[in-house]
């Protein structure tokens, strides 16, 4: 199984922590390709913000009602 992806539309993005007002460069545009199973998605970025407060939950998701979880793995 191989993925691709690629990275494009580079823009340079303000450390707000930074004194000399440097920025690291970010792809606002990523797009992953699958090949053997003609998987084509890209994903496009509005902004990005570096070095905010992530809010502990931010990344956990509660499955809908009626649908039950399943563990899978990635191999």
């Amino acid at each position: 199984m191989e993925w691709r992806a690629t990275f494009e539309d580079y823009e340079v993005v303000a450390d707000p922590e930074s004194d000399e007002g440097m920025g690291v460069a970010l792809p606002m545009k990523v797009r992953f390709v699958h090949p053997a199973q003609d998987a084509d998605t890209t994903v496009r970025f509005e902004s990005i913000d570096v070095n905010i407060d992530v809010p502990p939950n931010a990344f956990r998701q509660s499955p809908r009602p009626g649908i039950p979880p399943e563990e899978v793995s990635c191999q």
